[in-house]
This record gives structure tokens, C-alpha cells and sequence, in this order.
């Protein structure tokens, strides 16, 4: 009966045993799994804030593109303006009679002159 009841104590502690070694890997997986959690949290968030600051900044250059393209536009529009003046002036130019008939050498020597003292104050 005491070698029995020594058998039943053995196998009592050797559960015992066993079941303190499978909390503690349990504890320790957990504690393992809790850290690389944390970890993913923290590299999220941090992807998150970078994710935001993208988006920051594409907002910044759409708006900058907004504005530029809205000066182009202006600059697009007096450049066009520039060219209608010009092609008319061409017009002009070219519908004038020559000023000395059947020399043309010297009609353009007199319209470049006439152009030169037109340009001084």
C-alpha cells in the first residue's frame, strides 16, 4: 500500500511537472507573441504617419499644379494675344504698296529706317 501510494505521488508530481512546463511555454509563446504584436502595431502606425505625409504632399503638389497650370493658362492666352498682333502687323507690313516702286532693295532700306526713327524718343 505505501509503494502504491508512493506510485500515485510520483505520477502526481510528474503531472504536476508537466503541467508547469506546458504553462510556462504557453506563457513564454504568449509573451513572444504579445512582443511581435506590439512590434506590428508600432509598424503600422508608423506606415500610417508615412501613408499620411504622401498624401500631404500629393495634396501640396496638386495644388501647386493648380496654380501653375492656371498662370500657364494666362501666359498661354497673352502669348496668343502677342501672335495675333504680330500676324496682323505681318499683314500690314506685307499689304504696303513698296515705297520706291520697282526697288525693292531700297523700298525695305526705307520702310527699316522709317521703322528705326519711329523706336527714338
Amino acid at each position: 500500500m505505501k509503494r502504491q501510494a508512493g506510485n500515485v505521488a510520483l505520477v502526481v508530481l510528474i503531472v504536476l511537472a508537466l503541467s508547469l512546463l506546458a504553462n510556462w511555454w504557453l506563457w513564454k509563446s504568449l509573451d513572444g507573441a504579445q512582443h511581435a504584436l506590439t512590434a506590428a502595431e508600432t509598424k503600422l502606425t508608423a506606415a500610417n504617419a508615412e501613408t499620411q505625409r504622401c498624401n500631404d504632399s500629393i495634396a501640396g503638389l496638386e495644388e501647386a499644379a493648380r496654380k501653375r497650370g492656371a498662370a500657364q493658362e494666362k501666359a498661354r492666352a497673352a502669348a496668343a494675344e502677342r501672335r495675333r498682333q504680330a500676324e496682323a502687323e505681318a499683314h500690314r507690313i506685307m499689304g504696303t504698296p513698296a515705297a520706291i516702286p520697282g526697288d525693292d532693295c531700297g523700298s525695305a532700306k526705307k520702310r527699316v529706317d522709317d521703322w528705326l526713327r519711329s523706336r527714338q524718343p
